[in-house]
């Protein structure tokens, strides 16, 4: 039988727990089932970001982003906001793993609000062989195939991990038998996933770097088109009018910064030129981010970047009462013509020290 995942995180209760007492089975059984909720629950993948780029009749654009898959995930959701200019339009995505699906965008009423639909696709994965690095992209295709006229707009994507019902007890998803948590059952016995030697295994598991933590999320994202970046030249450039905000978790007291990662995807026209992505956050670190590939589709290895954690003790979590906003700029360096293109950013959180 599987262990089943919680509807909702089953806080121990404090009573009972005191220094100097013996903890009780019951309060090790919620240990176990937070542990298990915490590996069978939904994430965010990829937050909603903005594509918005025009795609023309008869015409594939291909994308890359990180998307932090795990052993125990078997399907993620994308959604995606589609809008039509002009024409009915016939539009196709493809997942990463090569799964497709169909849609009809209707044109809005230039005079009315432009219509914008929610669609949604189900990507089905098979366990541990889907299993990547947070810093791994992968690619995935909106393809308009009618002949139409105007352009069809990409105004949103998103991607989620769905939550499980239950856990198998195998090396994909390996959770704890939370039925071996009770009384008079022994702390070691043997067998996997059980008892407490079975929360120990768990709470050990995460911090495996294939294993993907509870606390590791995307807090930014962002992809143009392969071959159809933001053109970038020898000068130092800002990517937006404005950079993104990132509000980075509090974990420990007294803590004012937290470790982000930042990377990004581009290319370069001429062999020995290297694009260069700098990230300078409020607090004023930088990182920088590099790719020097000529052909679309290459990721810079992640770089550290400290950035404001957020106030606990204010409302809306941020400190000194300013956003904190991270400043996105790229150049291309080296002997070459100096010239490439960004087509994709990303900066996430992670627990997982590089």
């Amino acid at each position: 039988m599987p262990t089943t995942v919680p509807l909702r995180f089953p806080f121990p209760a404090r009573t009972g727990i005191a220094s100097g007492k013996p903890v009780r089975a019951h309060q090790i059984r919620s240990i176990g089932e937070g542990l298990v909720y915490l590996r069978g629950h939904s994430r965010v993948l990829i937050p909603c970001t903005a594509l918005d780029y025009a795609l023309p009749a008869s015409t594939t654009h291909t994308y890359t982003l990180p998307v932090q898959r795990t052993s125990w995930m078997r399907h993620l959701e994308w959604r995606f906001a589609l809008r039509s200019t002009s024409a009915t339009a016939t539009v196709v995505f493809t997942d990463p793993s090569g799964g497709s699906a169909t849609f009809t965008v209707s044109p809005y009423d230039a005079d009315e609000l432009p219509r914008v639909t929610w669609r949604q696709h189900t990507e089905t994965l098979s366990g541990t062989t889907d299993t990547d690095d947070l810093a791994v992209a992968r690619t995935f295709t909106f393809q308009r195939t009618d002949a139409g006229a105007g352009s069809v707009y990409v105004d949103g994507l998103s991607c989620m991990a769905l939550g499980r019902a239950s856990l198998e007890f195998d090396a994909d998803d390996a959770p704890v038998d939370t039925a071996t948590l009770a009384p008079d059952w022994p702390i070691a016995s043997g067998i996997d996933y059980t008892s407490l030697g079975g929360v120990v295994a768990l709470m050990r598991d995460q911090s495996d770097t294939g294993a993907h933590g509870y606390t590791d999320r995307h807090l930014f994202a962002w992809a143009r088109p392969q071959g159809q970046g933001v053109s970038a030249t020898s000068s130092w450039a800002a990517t937006f009018d404005e950079g993104p905000v990132i509000q980075a978790s509090h974990r420990y007291i007294g803590e004012t910064l937290r470790r982000v990662y930042v990377a990004a995807t581009g290319k370069v026209t001429a062999s020995g030129d290297t694009l260069e992505v700098r990230f300078t956050a409020a607090s004023g670190d930088t990182a920088t981010a590099t790719v020097t590939a000529t052909t679309s589709g290459t990721w810079s290895t992640h770089q550290a970047l400290d950035v404001y954690a957020e106030d606990l003790s204010t409302s809306d979590g941020r400190r000194s009462s300013t956003d904190e906003i991270v400043t996105i700029e790229a150049r291309v360096t080296g002997a070459g013509v100096k010239t490439g293109s960004l087509e994709g950013l990303v900066i996430y959180e992670s627990r997982i020290a590089t």
